[in-house]
């Protein structure tokens, strides 16, 4: 980061978001293909991968609230 940040005249946090942003696709896309193999089965099962490809993202929204204990107070 602190190379490429220097090459462009830039600031090095900017440059380390654009990375990131640019980059966790690479990372997520991958694992979700791996969780939900029907996602991949495109031209044998259309339906079925693309309920699977709209509920993926879903799952990952909330799957992060799943950690916060729910107050009933």
């Amino acid at each position: 980061m602190f190379i490429a940040a220097g090459m462009v005249g830039e600031n090095w946090l900017k440059v380390a978001f654009s990375a990131m942003a640019l980059g966790i696709g690479l990372y997520v896309i991958p694992l979700g293909m791996i969780a939900n193999a029907d996602i991949i089965r495109l031209q044998s099962n259309p339906l079925g991968s693309a309920w699977r490809l709209c509920k993926w993202p879903s799952g990952l929204g909330v799957c992060p609230l799943a950690s916060f204990p729910i107050s009933t107070a």
